[in-house]
């Protein structure tokens, strides 16, 4: 079995996503410097070489209710049969020992109990829906505990 390995990519401290140009437009070279420094180089129409540094999300080979990919960076809805939910953003948690894409525990309300990834939990029972990302709307992202 093998996975679609996609990024998406936002202008470096900026929420704007880093331009979707067609192949026979544009062609972009990225490179990753030794710490971690993500840069995308394209010819400009006055034929000068110019690069732009890109902050990239990954998409972490799960698809929302809709069939929407999901990335690292959304902001995503937990809902309910009973129609409680809660909403928080998908996140690397490598830093914390535990190697995989999931919610924050900050996130997850007071009750709320999970066995397993709490984004795979909610794929696999169809009730998780990408509603925005951290760049583009930090503002549906609130701590209720």
């Amino acid at each position: 079995m093998s996975s679609e390995i996609k990024f998406r990519g936002w202008l470096k401290g900026t929420d704007k996503p880093f331009p979707k140009i067609n192949a026979e437009d544009y062609t972009y070279v990225f490179n990753v410097s030794p710490n971690g420094q993500v840069n995308a180089g394209s010819w400009d129409e006055d034929g000068f070489w110019r690069v732009k540094q890109v902050e990239v999300d990954q998409f972490i080979g799960l698809q929302d209710k809709k069939g929407k990919d999901i990335y690292e960076g959304d902001i995503v809805k937990f809902t309910e049969e009973d129609t409680a939910s809660f909403v928080g953003p998908v996140d690397y948690m490598a830093d914390d020992d535990y190697p995989a894409f999931d919610i924050p525990d900050k996130y997850i309300p007071t009750g709320w109990g999970f066995e397993t990834n709490v984004i795979s939990d909610g794929v696999a029972r169809g009730i998780i829906e990408v509603i925005g990302n951290v760049r583009e709307n930090p503002d549906l992202l609130e701590v209720k505990k």
